[in-house]
C-alpha cells in the first residue's frame, strides 16, 4: 500500500526522518523517537524499556542501512551500523552488543560473553561516559548519553543516505515493508 504523496526517495526520506508529515500515518522511525521522548520526559530513561527502545530504533536503522528485511544476521547488521554511525570507542562495540542482549533477553540485565565465557552484568546510569567498566564483569551504561548518540547517528545516517545511490536503493527496499504505521 502506497502513501499518497510519498513516492520518490526524497519524499520517503523526508517522511521517515520527520521532515514531512502525513496525516493518516507515522514513520516507524518517528514512532520510535516519539516513544523515546515520552519515556525521557517522564523521567524513565533509567527504566529498561528506554534502552530496549533505543536498540529497537538501531535495529530499524540497521535494516535500512543494510537493505535486509530478514531477522537472520541481525547482530552483524547492527554491528556494522554501530561502527559506521554510532559515536563510541571501538573497544566498546562488543560490550554494547552484549548490553543489547542483556536488555532484550534479561530483566536482570546480564548477558553471557561466549568469547570470555563470563556472565556480564550491566546497570543503567545517567552520568559518566557511554560505557564505564566498573569491574571485569560489570559495566555501567549511560542511557542519557546513549539516547544523545542515537540522535547523532540518525543525523549522520540521514546525511549519508542522501548522498549514496546504493544506500538509497537499500532504503527504498526496506521502506516498502517497514516505512510507516497507520
Amino acid at each position: 500500500m502506497a502513501i499518497e504523496g510519498i513516492n520518490t526517495f526524497e519524499e520517503q526520506a523526508e517522511f521517515f526522518f520527520g521532515i514531512k508529515k502525513v496525516a493518516e500515518c507515522t514513520s516507524t522511525l518517528q514512532k520510535g523517537l516519539k516513544e523515546l521522548e515520552q519515556l525521557n520526559s517522564a523521567g524513565l530513561s533509567q527504566n529498561q524499556a528506554f534502552p530496549l527502545l533505543i536498540w529497537s530504533v538501531i535495529d530499524l536503522l540497521s535494516r535500512y542501512h543494510s537493505g535486509q528485511l530478514e531477522n537472520q544476521g541481525s547482530m552483524v547488521r547492527i554491528k556494522k551500523f554501530l561502527k559506521e554511525f554510532l559515536r563510541h570507542d571501538r573497544r566498546d562495540t562488543q560490550t554494547l552488543l552484549l548490553f543489547r542482549n542483556a536488555v532484550s533477553h534479561s530483566v536482570s540485565l546480564f548477558a553471557f560473553d561466549a568469547s570470555s565465557k563470563r556472565e556480564i552484568r550491566f546497570r543503567l546510569t545517567k552520568e559518566g561516559p557511554l560505557v564505564l567498566q566498573e569491574t571485569q564483569v560489570r559495566f555501567a551504561i549511560n542511557t542519557k548519553e546513549f539516547y544523545n548518540r542515537l540522535n547523532e547517528s540518525i543525523e549522520k545516517y540521514n546525511k549519508e543516505v542522501l548522498t549514496s545511490i546504493e544506500l538509497q536503493k537499500r532504503f527504498q527496499k526496506v521502506f516498502k515493508k517497514l516505512g510507516y504505521i497507520q
